[in-house]
């Protein structure tokens, strides 16, 4: 009688973490890296700022976090995409730090679509990798005016295999539902979750190789709107924390439509204890303290990304705070 051998994909499966600016993606990846199944994860984090600043923050697995800097993956810096991979495997097989999952954390701006075809149609990387979840995060507080307006938040959505909506709490119940409803009818396909709940905490959020997903030209995909645009400052002297936030309210309230987002990790006068911050839009949310400052560097370093706004109108009102931080705040 012939034996049946059954074929065993041993390949490391790679997983994409999308969503739009300040969905919380990071936030999630924490709180994934955390659990047993993420222990063991290798991180790849892409931000279109700068300055990055959600490597220093993700407590990572076993296998570290790698930040690719310089633009979106699935555009300025395609090429560097294959080349952080081979980094991160040939890194695995020179050390005893293997990792059995890597997770992509994309930046805000993304197309999912040019980052799998990148992954596909390498077949080098084919040979050890292989296409697992495309998880997207929606945010329940800014889901439809990011849909309405920014094309990037839509293709999120529609690529995705599992999406997981965010800030719940944050809204009445009403809008959630009109949420989802939105996300169903962008993607009557995929699992949706709502962050939180006792269906997500028993959920897994990335799961084994998926072959529903059809890979799509690069011709399919639209480019970033030409508004789009991101500045980062480095600021070496400690901030007085009290006039800083009413400087930031300020801006939120004034130019939050244009404001897409905005995140900082500050060095405070008469603290030891760093703050991190981060905004969307006009909503701002609670500072969050840690222990130190991340890889041990000192000051404060600010990512703005806006959309149809000029960048040097923030840059100089931050300047005029700057310099009037030891007298009357200016207007």
């Amino acid at each position: 009688m012939d034996r049946v051998r059954q074929s065993v994909d041993r390949r490391t499966s790679i997983h994409l973490l999308t969503g739009f600016l300040g969905s919380g993606k990071t936030s999630l990846l924490q709180h994934y890296l955390r659990t047993p199944s993420g222990a063991d994860t290798a991180v790849l984090i892409n931000e279109f700022g700068e300055i990055g600043l959600d490597h220093r923050l993700v407590a990572a697995g076993t296998a570290g976090v790698q930040l690719v800097e310089g633009g979106c993956l699935c555009c300025a810096v395609s090429g560097v995409l294959g080349e952080s991979l081979r980094l991160l495997l040939a890194e695995r097989k020179r050390t005893d730090r293997p990792f059995s999952d890597l997770v992509i954390e994309t930046a805000g701006l993304a197309y999912p679509e040019p980052i799998l075809n990148t992954i596909r149609s390498d077949y080098a990387l084919n040979e050890y990798l292989r296409i697992g979840t495309v998880v997207t995060v929606v945010d329940a507080v800014t889901a439809e005016q990011s849909f309405a307006r920014h094309p990037e938040a839509v293709r999120q959505a529609t690529v995705a295999d599992r999406i997981v909506v965010t800030k719940a709490d944050l809204v009445p119940p009403n809008q959630v539902t009109r949420v989802i409803q939105h996300v169903r009818s962008l993607n009557p396909f995929a699992d949706i979750v709502v962050a939180g709940t006792l269906e997500f905490r028993r959920s897994a959020l990335f799961d084994a190789a998926s072959e529903r997903r059809e890979t799509c030209s690069s011709e399919e995909v639209p480019t970033h709107r030409s508004t789009y645009r991101t500045f980062a400052l480095a600021i070496e002297q400690p901030l007085d924390w009290a006039r800083f936030s009413l400087w930031l309210a300020a801006l939120l309230n004034r130019h939050g439509r244009s404001l897409l987002r905005f995140k900082a990790i500050l060095e405070l006068r008469g603290t030891s204890r760093p703050v991190v911050i981060h905004g969307v839009q006009h909503l701002m949310f609670p500072p969050r303290h840690l222990d130190r400052l991340p890889d041990g560097q000192r000051g404060s370093n600010l990512v703005f990304i806006v959309d149809a706004m000029d960048p040097e109108r923030i840059l100089r009102s931050l300047h005029r705070f700057m310099e009037q931080q030891t007298g009357p705040l200016a207007a």
